[in-house]
């Protein structure tokens, strides 16, 4: 493997060496379905690339991509985080990571140098540095992102999550693509699922939204606090926004009761499993693809 993803465009490919739409269905697959699977046939495909944002809090938003990193990699998918919080996937999990995404960049490091690794294969990427060097400039984020299907082990998911949406929305090459969107039934979560769709907005219009709300009682409370928020963005920012699930009694199963923790890790189980309809970005060597 090279020593790191210097330069910016060439650089991440150097690093690498070493809304649903309206889909017909045909038998169990998607016509979504279909193409992807001959996409990955023919090659040249980098990972998919789940953009998180929204949350009261860095925490709550943290937690909730730590549960959708364990639910990935418990179904077949190789995850790595890009983490642009000051290390709060990292603590949730236990690692303590050294270095940064900057060190990668500047090709003082190599990957294996600077992402921290579970026991379970998940692999974190400190990010709170580096990002903003890549933002604006979509050609050098598109081979960034395709970089990380030519790792020595080969990510085919790479779950963002976003402190700071002004600069995140200028590294995401694809505006169409989906972003996921934390909120919780709070007034506070509401208003910082809002905030964030409004900046990413304004920054490079990005409009498309599906909505996990956490912390319910039940599917209507649930509803309640989605159609709360999507009247708000519709028709202040006619942004468009689709309840992607609910997580019952909070985003986090860590600390809580056996049963409580079914259930959110069943929550989590089935939003992994529908992802492959979601239209995100996904990468090429040559451009962005969905």
């Amino acid at each position: 493997m090279a020593r790191g993803m210097t330069g910016k465009t060439a650089t991440a490919s150097r690093a690498a060496s070493g809304k649903t739409g309206n889909s017909k269905t045909s038998g169990n697959y998607t016509t979504r379905d279909q193409a992807a699977g001959l996409r990955r046939l023919l090659g040249n495909i980098g990972p998919r690339v789940l953009p998180v944002a929204g949350g009261a809090h860095g925490e709550e938003r943290a937690g909730v991509v730590v549960e959708l990193a364990t639910a990935a990699t418990a179904q077949g998918y190789s995850v790595v985080v890009l983490d642009q919080t000051r290390g709060q996937v990292a603590r949730i999990l236990g690692l303590r990571p050294r270095y940064d995404l900057q060190h990668l960049l500047s090709g003082e490091k190599q990957f294996e140098e600077v992402a921290v690794e579970t026991g379970s294969g998940i692999r974190v990427v400190p990010a709170t540095h580096g990002i903003t060097e890549l933002a604006g400039q979509p050609e050098h984020a598109t081979s960034f992102f395709h970089a990380f299907a030519r790792l020595e082990r080969p990510a085919n998911l790479v779950i963002f999550n976003i402190e700071d949406p002004l600069t995140a929305a200028e590294l995401m090459p694809c505006v169409d693509a989906e972003v996921l969107l934390v909120a919780n039934a709070s007034a506070a979560s509401i208003t910082g699922a809002y905030t964030h769709v409004k900046q990413m907005m304004n920054a490079r219009g990005i409009a498309n939204f599906r909505v996990l709300v956490g912390g319910v009682i039940d599917e209507v409370e649930s509803r309640l606090a989605f159609e709360k928020l999507a009247a708000t963005a519709g028709r202040f920012l006619r942004a468009r926004l689709e309840l992607g699930g609910m997580v019952p009694g909070g985003e986090q199963t860590r600390g809580r009761k056996a049963a409580d923790r079914a259930g959110v890790g069943r929550a989590y189980e089935h939003l992994i499993a529908g992802l492959p309809a979601w239209n995100l970005f996904e990468s090429s060597a040559n451009a962005a693809t969905h």
